[in-house]
């Protein structure tokens, strides 16, 4: 008895050959991205208290507001990144870009995170947790490092789907 079902499994190894160096760029734009958020990070930590008597806490909306940095850095990698692959070919291809760039861009703001704290004492403020040990600060990096990846992961995810055709079933 034959199946009437079509098994359309994924293609693991693409005979599609690309010049795009997948490591480096996600390095550069992992980088990039976590440079500006932690520029981000230390404008606000830097406006909302730090020292005096009125010591305020950072907007639970201003804090979070660094996650909208991503979208225009994924979007520029992701497009660099499409121009050299055929459609069918872009999502799977652009996960392990946006992972990569998530990883670097969490190092950075990790390191960055006790940089700051290294050079004023505070570390960026996660959870009303202001970071004032190199211990609080390296909690914070933790949270910063997991926040990081978690929202580049589910905006880079959004992103393709406008890349995504209706090809394969892994595309």
């Amino acid at each position: 008895m034959t199946s009437a079902t079509k098994i359309n499994s994924p293609k693991l190894n693409l005979d599609e050959k690309t010049s795009f160096n997948n490591v480096g760029t996600a390095r550069n734009y992992g980088i990039v991205l976590g440079v500006l958020t932690s520029i981000y990070l230390v404008i606000i930590n830097l406006s909302y208290g730090n020292g005096g008597e009125e010591v305020v806490g950072v907007p639970i909306g201003a804090r979070f507001a660094k996650h909208l940095l991503i979208i225009p850095v994924l979007w520029m990698a992701i497009t660099a990144y499409a121009k050299t692959m055929t459609k069918g070919h872009i999502f799977k291809g652009g996960l392990e870009l946006f992972a990569r760039i998530a990883m670097w861009a969490a190092l950075t703001i990790g390191a960055l995170n006790l940089a700051f704290f290294l050079i004023t004492s505070s570390s960026f403020e996660q959870f009303l947790n202001e970071g004032e040990t190199f211990l609080t600060a390296t909690v914070n990096s933790g949270f910063l490092i997991f926040e990081t990846v978690v929202f580049v992961m589910i905006v880079g995810f959004i992103i393709l789907q406008a890349f995504k055709d209706g090809g394969s079933p892994e595309d």
